[in-house]
């Protein structure tokens, strides 16, 4: 049975190339377009990884990982965050909410997400 992956992010062309690249690699693919949404199907599907995006309109990735670290049911779910902006002061402000997650930018690099989903995944 395929790993599950659950992709938030409220940008359709990053959930689209993230649907396939992962999808080529083996994995069952979700995708979510919206902080709600992706609580939900993380509550409804346990999957093994969630890709989460930080900058989303009605709830941030940060306010996201927060509820599902709040969660019995879903805090050892391992995230991957996405970010179109990082700088050093936003490194310092995300450090208390990675708490052991990743993080990779965007454009990212896909040997370099391949690489973290795996790393999670093994963790």
């Amino acid at each position: 049975m395929a790993q599950r992956i659950l992709v938030v992010d409220d940008e359709e062309v990053v959930c689209s190339m993230l649907n396939d690249l992962l999808t080529e690699c083996g994995y069952e693919v979700f995708i979510a377009v919206n902080g709600e949404e992706g609580l939900r199907k993380a509550n409804q599907l346990k999957p093994n990884l969630i890709i989460l995006d930080i900058n989303m309109p009605d709830v941030s990735g940060c306010g996201v990982s927060a509820v599902l670290d709040a969660n019995e049911e879903t805090r050892h779910i391992p995230v991957i965050f996405l970010t179109g902006y990082i700088d050093q002061e936003e490194t310092t402000r995300l450090d208390n909410t990675l708490a052991g997650h990743k993080l990779v930018s965007k454009p990212f690099d896909t040997a370099e997400l391949i690489a973290a989903v795996k790393d999670s995944l093994s963790a």
